[in-house]
């Protein structure tokens, strides 16, 4: 069995073969039905033609019989007889290689079968078998090789055809199982079968198109979900199972596209047992490649489309069965609409990777895609990048949870909420779900140094939770099913994250003028910026590249290629006691939190703007780029959400629940901001 793909939405059929068999003519001497043959001669002959199926001309003959033929047994009956319970007659024939009952030319076999059949209206059944018979008979070791019944009149003193049809008796199908993997979007795909006999021949097709004499069932499973995948025999109605009765007809698997990962579609072959053949079985496994962005509603995969807005940061997980394949993308057509990042195998399943792309400044609806190979299959992926309407009317609502000093936050590939308590008693990394239940904690493992104080949250680009200690060297890796692994840096306050299109994450160690990256497996390099004094915030550029402040020279600066600089222009007018948060804006600039004044900085390092709504900001926290095109912050000292436009216009929202210490705050997976409340352990929500 063979299973592929011609292009998507394409379908090819299974093409089975079946044997169409040798025409005969035959002679009949007088006699009634039912009489004895005259002078014991036979009273019938059919001339029955063994192709070399080595020769190309023999191999397009319409009437095959399979080379592998050796023996011929004929059965005639009366045709009133419907049981066929008693023989009119039974005849065998050796038609090997130098049997006297053949003549060969060009290695093509014609020989002469006596069959021995009244005149009347006679049931004739041929079997043809692998091995020459002995003593007169079918050794039983023969196997049948293909099968026939006729119904024929014979008329007495003329020459009469008796064409009989051979339907192929299946000992094999191709040989050998099937593992396939196609892509994950709503396809149709065939099955191609080589059914053999058992002289290992392949049975061919024929003018009369015989039915099999074992027909093959075709059956589908599926695992790891269910309602996905169907069969459709001839383009007829889906089905679990359909039955290959002629080789005219046509199977294909129908896939919705829809599977998560984990899913496969099995599909079994099979065949019963005939005339001594044991039949024969053959399963295939069929499992989709899956490109998944983390799920949320504003921004997923569906149908080929990945819906992004200016700056979200989204991570693609691709999943593969088996084998070790090398992943690539490639963008078409996506200049300022789509930046990708270097794709991340997974660790421990080759079969696995990670892809961080983020939404350009470009407002597209079209025009740009994301191609993503195995090297086999190519999985294109339209892209779109646009805003989200802000409603202006803003509802917030806060879930209470038993959490010590939540912090950070981060929308987590599996779709739940990631935040860290930040409790010296008891550190933590969390969750909550997205309709704000759920809430489950996750004690940070023990460490030497222990952890003391989990804060800044980030996704990676590894698929991963990423989160920092503001008290202790510990950076921590959480996945998605709360394995925390904890790697040591070189100094205190590993506090701010941020991923990079590099595949490393980068934090901050602000106890010292340090910046620091650590691979998926922890691998940790430090770089020193020149001139820094206190590393704080750290964040993926607009142009691809790492950015941070530094609140001792109050400056802002980069990395690029592991080379960090600082920008003596950028000098804030504040230096905030608290975070001084930086995340990349849709207007193409960074935008800088510092106290009570939000900063808008160009990608040279120039400050083009510090805003402070007439006095409105108390003191801005951590800061998020919304997919409105806005950019959102914590403000401790109002105690509200504050909305600054990349005109500079500031709105504020204040918090129900008063004193509540907003602080860390990201797009969440329902594309509202959702955000952590220190002081009353709350986690809350602002709707667009």
């Amino acid at each position: 069995m063979r299973l592929g793909i011609l292009g998507l939405s394409v379908v090819f059929g299974l093409s089975v073969s079946a044997c169409s068999g040798g025409s005969g003519t035959s002679s009949l001497p007088n006699g009634p039905h039912g009489a004895a043959p005259n002078s014991g001669s036979p009273n019938v002959t059919m001339k029955l033609v063994i192709a070399n199926t080595s020769t190309a001309a023999s191999a397009k003959r319409p009437n095959f019989v399979s080379p592998s033929t050796n023996g011929v047994k004929v059965v005639s009956y009366a045709h009133s007889d419907t049981n066929h319970t008693t023989p009119l007659g039974t005849t065998v024939t050796d038609v090997s290689g130098g049997s006297s009952a053949c003549v060969t030319a060009l290695g093509n076999r014609s020989c002469t079968v006596p069959i021995t059949a009244p005149a009347g209206s006679d049931d004739f059944v041929f079997t043809l078998y692998d091995t020459a018979p002995s003593g007169g008979s079918i050794p039983s070791s023969a196997h049948a090789l293909g099968t026939a019944g006729v119904t024929q009149t014979i008329t007495a003193n003329t020459t009469n055809s008796v064409n009989a049809g051979i339907g192929g008796v299946i000992a094999g199908l191709s040989g050998q199982a099937a593992s396939v993997n196609v892509i994950s979007q709503a396809t149709n795909f065939g099955l191609t079968i080589t059914p053999t006999d058992f002289g290992n021949q392949q049975i061919v097709a024929g003018t009369t198109n015989s039915p099999f004499a074992n027909p093959i069932t075709v059956a589908l499973t599926e695992s790891g979900g269910s309602g996905h995948a169907s069969l459709q025999l001839n383009g007829g109605t889906s089905a679990s199972s359909v039955i290959v009765q002629k080789a005219t007809d046509t199977v294909q698997v129908v896939y919705d596209g829809l599977a998560v990962p984990g899913y496969s579609i099995g599909v079994s072959l099979s065949t019963s047992a005939t005339n001594g053949i044991s039949g024969a079985t053959e399963n295939a496994t069929i499992t989709p490649v899956l490109f998944v962005t983390n799920p949320t509603t504003f921004y997923t995969i569906s149908s080929g489309t990945l819906n992004t807005y200016p700056e979200g940061q989204h991570v693609l997980l691709i999943s593969e069965p088996s084998g070790t394949p090398t992943f690539t993308a490639t963008p078409s057509g996506c200049t300022g609409i789509l930046r990708k990042g270097t794709i991340i195998p997974t660790i421990g399943s080759p079969t696995k990777a990670t892809l961080l792309v983020v939404g350009g400044t470009t407002i597209s609806a079209s025009g740009c895609s994301l191609a993503i190979s195995d090297g086999t299959l190519t999985y294109t992926v339209a892209v779109t990048n646009a805003l989200r309407t802000d409603s202006a009317t803003h509802t917030i609502t806060e879930y209470a949870t038993t959490a010590t000093e939540p912090w950070g936050i981060a929308t987590g590939a599996d779709g739940n909420l990631w935040f860290s308590e930040d409790y010296t008693g008891s550190p933590a990394i969390s969750t909550i779900t997205p309709n704000g239940t759920g809430y489950t904690r996750h004690t940070m493992p023990a460490a030497s140094p222990s952890w003391e104080s989990p804060f800044g949250v980030i996704l990676g680009g590894d698929g991963n939770i990423w989160v920092g200690d503001d008290n202790s060297v510990n950076v921590g890796k959480v996945t998605t099913g709360a394995t925390i692994s904890t790697y040591q840096a070189g100094h205190v306050f590993t506090n701010f994250l941020a991923p990079g299109l590099d595949g490393l994450t980068w934090f901050s160690e602000c106890s010292t003028d340090a910046l620091s990256s650590v691979t998926t497996s922890g691998t940790i390099t430090q770089v020193t910026p020149p001139g820094g004094g206190n590393i704080q915030g750290v964040a993926l550029g607009p142009d691809g590249n790492i950015w941070f402040t530094d609140i001792a020279t109050r400056h802002i600066g980069t990395v690029i290629s592991g080379v960090p600089s600082e920008f003596s222009a950028s000098t804030f007018t504040n230096q905030p006691s608290t975070a001084e948060d930086i995340v990349a804006g849709s207007d193409g600039s960074l935008w800088v939190a510092e106290g009570n004044l939000i900063a808008q900085v160009s990608t040279s390092g120039t400050i083009m703007n510090q805003f402070s709504g007439a006095g409105a900001i108390g003191q801005g926290n951590f800061i998020t780029a919304g997919p409105d095109g806005a950019l959102w912050f914590t403000d401790t000292s109002n105690n509200a959400i504050g909305r600054i436009t990349t005109s500079g216009a500031i709105t504020e929202y204040p918090l129900p629940t008063g004193n509540a210490l907003p602080n860390g705050i990201t797009v969440g997976p329902d594309g509202n901001l959702w955000f952590t409340e220190g002081a009353v352990h709350n986690i809350g929500v602002l709707k667009l």
